[in-house]
């Protein structure tokens, strides 16, 4: 069986081509285009093109994940405002007006920023050009026979898991920030996830029994029968890279749980400065302010403080990526 490389990313591309031809003259034709969805589908190109180059190093997946991950990047950007700002109406009369007006005059400013993009892109007309000349440029490609794929697969995902790990014992990623720390390290675990999406199947969970000794925490039903646990369908006639399932678990939850502090974290920070830069410069009633988007009235180092001591067992005592790694080894060997 040979792949065809083009295959493992049609689904992306046709998608966002049916999005393009959607947009009609809706006044708000950026807002309609990022409900669409298209956000994650660029996101996946994006991820697609870092392991491509790597399986590949075709100079042609360098140029598009710059192209792709500035498109995710614009509607990311538009997504946190919009977020931001429906979280922030339902407040309501409970904050000052001016508050209120700051969001509001942000995601303006978002919204108008990501429809310039999106019109000097051409990513809303019927073709847009980056998306054919793509496809143009992967169907040239060759094939890779699936043995050769798998190979390559499996060594490039046990250099990335390799990478990250190392990074969290040596210090360089350290969880002690929000942006730079609990933001960045949900960055680099969710590529691994994201990763076994977009290639073509050749990625697929263990049916055996989860041992009774694996920690609870990371095998909870709504983590093993969520979406993240579905892996594409298996290629033909190429036996797959296989991954324990409470391995893989154990990392959507990762994912989840920093995403969760991560956003608590970034609205305390989005609003304080927002309560700067209206005027209102009193720690007490700042305090109180925030209380109507962070119920617990966590602080940001309670929260970097949690974030780390999850950290520290899922890579350090519970040793979940080293697990990954040997799984991925165990099926390319």
């Amino acid at each position: 069986m040979t792949i065809q490389l083009f295959d493992l990313v049609a689904e992306y591309i046709d998608n966002l081509l049916l999005y393009a031809l959607s947009i009609k003259k809706d006044l708000d034709k950026e807002h309609v285009y990022f409900l669409s969805g298209a956000r994650n589908h660029f996101f996946k190109l994006e991820a697609a093109c870092r392991y491509l180059r790597e399986i590949d190093h075709e100079k042609t997946f360098d140029e598009y994940y710059d192209i792709f991950k500035e498109a995710e990047d614009q509607l990311g950007q538009y997504d946190h405002h919009f977020a931001l700002l429906s979280e922030i109406r339902k407040i309501g009369k409970q904050w000052p007006a001016k508050v209120i007006d700051h969001f509001e005059d942000q995601h303006k400013s978002s919204a108008k920023k990501l429809e310039n993009y999106l019109e000097k892109e051409e990513w809303m007309q019927q073709n847009p050009p980056h998306l054919i000349r793509f496809i143009e440029k992967l169907k040239q490609m060759e094939s890779i026979s699936g043995e050769d794929f798998k190979e390559r697969t499996g060594k490039f995902l046990i250099k990335a898991i390799d990478k990250i790990s190392d990074n969290y014992k040596n210090g360089k990623l350290d969880a002690s920030e929000i942006e730079e720390g609990v933001h960045e390290i949900r960055r680099k675990i969710r590529w691994l996830s994201i990763y076994t999406q977009v290639c073509g199947g050749m990625i697929q969970l263990s049916s055996k029994k989860i041992p009774e000794s694996f920690p609870d925490q990371y095998i909870g039903p709504d983590i093993l029968n969520s979406d993240f646990m579905k892996m594409p369908k298996a290629l033909k006639d190429v036996s797959p890279i296989t991954i324990r399932t409470e391995h893989f678990a154990a990392l959507s939850w990762m994912i989840n749980y920093l995403g969760s502090q991560k956003d608590i974290g970034l609205k305390i920070v989005a609003c304080t400065e927002a309560f700067k830069e209206t005027g209102i410069d009193d720690p007490q009633e700042i305090e109180k302010l925030l209380i109507h988007i962070n119920p617990e009235q966590l602080k940001l180092n309670d929260i970097t403080d949690q974030a780390k001591t999850a950290l520290d067992l899922f890579f350090l005592k519970h040793k979940i990526l080293d697990g990954l790694a040997d799984d991925i080894k165990q099926s390319i060997k």
